[in-house]
């Protein structure tokens, strides 16, 4: 979950990426620290979650109901 929601915000909101990867980082070194998660799983749900928070991002700028590269392109190809 945590990759996912970092994904997402790291994508809308570039100005905020490294901060969430640190976060990120952060969160997935302390379930293995407290044995909560072997090191494989917790590589897993990273990479799990961050694919499912770019996926969330794309379909939802597709929509266009978050402002994205093909909604900023329709709208230029309009105007022209």
């Amino acid at each position: 979950m945590t990759a996912g929601i970092a994904a997402a915000v790291a994508l809308t909101a570039p100005a905020l990426r490294w901060p969430m990867l640190v976060y990120t980082l952060l969160i997935a070194w302390s379930r293995i620290s407290f044995g909560a998660h072997y090191p494989l799983d917790t590589l897993a749900g990273l990479a799990i979650g961050a694919a499912g928070g770019w996926c969330a991002v794309r379909l939802v700028q597709a929509m266009e109901i978050l402002p994205g590269p093909s909604a900023v392109s329709r709208q230029t190809r309009r105007r022209s």
